[in-house]
């Protein structure tokens, strides 16, 4: 099954067959086999780098994850080289202001009240094991932080663009939640 097969699947709720790990054939060269991988929760098992030849025993990576998705009537797939998938995160996913000190957000935490933040406020979600970091970092003012396994954010004014692991991938266009994942991905090398 073709890594987009298993989004599509995936993203349908439908139930996919039984994996035990997944094979990364693309030498290492992008992530997408990974994102794939960790959006199944099944390990990923790829070759060893020519840094890491000599090692004579396999390495265990875990990594933990974010997963990103939009609050839609239908899922919203964002654009990859394995065609339309529901995001995963490995190092944070950025909500941006598209001019500076401009544009609001919502943010809720967890099951918290929804709170509006000062406008310019860049938001920045780091993944932990099985939860969240979110920093609310302002134009003017002190950054806050809080520790949650969800957080859903909508822009009350302005335009704002989301960003994962440092590439933008979205214009935050409805209600965006961002969550940690219990199970993030187990990464083989052999």
């Amino acid at each position: 099954m073709t890594a987009s097969a298993v989004a599509t699947a995936s993203q349908r709720g439908e139930k996919l067959p039984h994996v035990c790990v997944y094979v990364d054939a693309t030498g290492g060269k992008g992530l997408e086999a990974e994102r794939v991988a960790a959006l199944a929760g099944v390990p990923i098992v790829r070759a060893r780098d020519r840094e890491h030849e000599g090692e004579a025993t396999p390495r265990l990576e875990a990594m933990p994850i974010l997963r990103t998705f939009f609050h839609h009537d239908e899922p919203h797939m964002f654009p990859s080289v394995s065609g339309q998938i529901q995001d995963v995160a490995f190092d944070e996913v950025r909500v941006v202001p598209n001019q500076p000190e401009t544009g609001e957000l919502r943010m809720t935490v967890g099951d918290n009240v929804p709170m509006v933040l000062e406008a310019g406020t860049e938001l920045v979600v780091q993944p932990l094991p099985g939860l969240a970091r979110v920093v609310a970092r302002p134009v003017r003012g002190e950054e806050r932080t809080w520790m949650t396994d969800e957080v859903r954010v909508d822009q009350v004014s302005g335009i704002h663009t989301v960003h994962r692991d440092g590439l933008c991938f979205a214009d935050l266009d409805g209600v965006l939640s961002i969550a940690g994942q219990q199970t993030g991905l187990r990464r083989y090398t052999v």
